[in-house]
């Protein structure tokens, strides 16, 4: 069906509902809805799409309670996660845990239960900026590497290594946000939703590799930092693209991205032990920017 956009007082656009819509859902004067946007298209909702779910987990005597399970719970959009243990729960254990659900606290507890909930519903409206914060701190560790590495700066190393948990933390609180969100542009949800643990595997990659460098005290190589400052320039191409995408600037990203493939490649040839583990990790992290790289497109 069609409709015609009156004009309410100059500025304010007013659109009539169906009428069989309205008494279907009860609606009357004063009733409010939900209005969300998909792409080119506007939904009306008649209840509250983001609904508080809560999940109930039984861990039997002899069975092991993994806590990358309230990770994925959490993520996959749970307000309220009760688990119940036959033996003694371990509360230290998911106090830890706690740290990389942002929002959530433990708000009940006893020998065999404990039950964490959401205490900050709204907080899913910051994804944006925490998305935008994300690709900010990875950019900045791809920098920091190669100067720390040049430097044999050990305690910038450990540093950037320690900042994985907190990215960690943000992306599982995008990753949750996007699934909060409902079926509402649910493709590209899809791929955003991908580039975010992309974002997330990268930090992995450059944190497993600062501690190597930390614990190995290797000397610095100049054509490896070079490679480290190539590297973070590219990440930081992506991440123009990724905020101001222009589908005629992917050639020129994708020659530096194979350029520099190349130059890895060259260096492994005549690299070994040490180095050749430097450069496997470099070669890890093009890789993922490029898997982003590639996602760009269905945004």
């Amino acid at each position: 069906m069609r409709r015609k956009i009156m004009l309410l007082g100059g500025t304010t656009h007013v659109l009539s509902l169906p009428m069989a819509w309205v008494k279907e859902q009860g609606l009357k004067k004063g009733s409010e809805v939900e209005i969300s946007t998909a792409g080119k298209n506007l939904l009306i909702h008649s209840e509250e799409i983001k609904k508080k779910s809560k999940i109930t987990l039984t861990v039997k005597k002899g069975e092991l309670f993994l806590r990358r399970y309230l990770t994925m719970l959490y993520i996959m959009g749970y307000d309220e996660i009760e688990i119940r243990f036959e033996e003694k729960a371990h509360i230290a254990r998911l106090k830890d845990r706690l740290y990389e659900l942002l929002g959530f606290e433990l708000v009940e507890q006893s020998d065999h239960h404990y039950v964490i909930k959401n205490v900050a519903s709204t907080i899913e409206d910051e994804m944006p900026v925490m998305l935008k914060r994300t690709f900010f701190m990875v950019g900045q560790i791809a920098k920091d590497i190669g100067e720390a590495y040049q430097k044999k700066d050990l305690d910038k190393l450990q540093e950037c290594a320690d900042m994985e948990p907190l990215v960690d933390r943000i992306t599982n609180f995008c990753k949750r946000a996007i699934n909060k969100e409902g079926e509402s542009e649910r493709s590209k949800a899809t791929y955003l939703f991908m580039i975010i643990e992309n974002l997330e595997k990268i930090s992995d990659y450059y944190a497993r590799l600062c501690t190597y460098l930390v614990h190995q005290k290797i000397s610095p190589s100049l054509s490896i930092k070079k490679l480290m400052d190539k590297l973070a320039s590219l990440f930081s191409d992506l991440m123009h693209l990724f905020y101001n995408f222009d589908r005629k600037k992917l050639p020129e990203f994708k020659k530096k991205r194979v350029a520099l493939a190349q130059d890895i490649e060259k260096s492994f040839t005549s690299s070994t032990g040490a180095q050749a583990r430097i450069l496997s990790s470099l070669s890890a992290v093009l890789e993922t920017e490029m898997d982003i790289e590639l996602m760009l497109v269905f945004l």
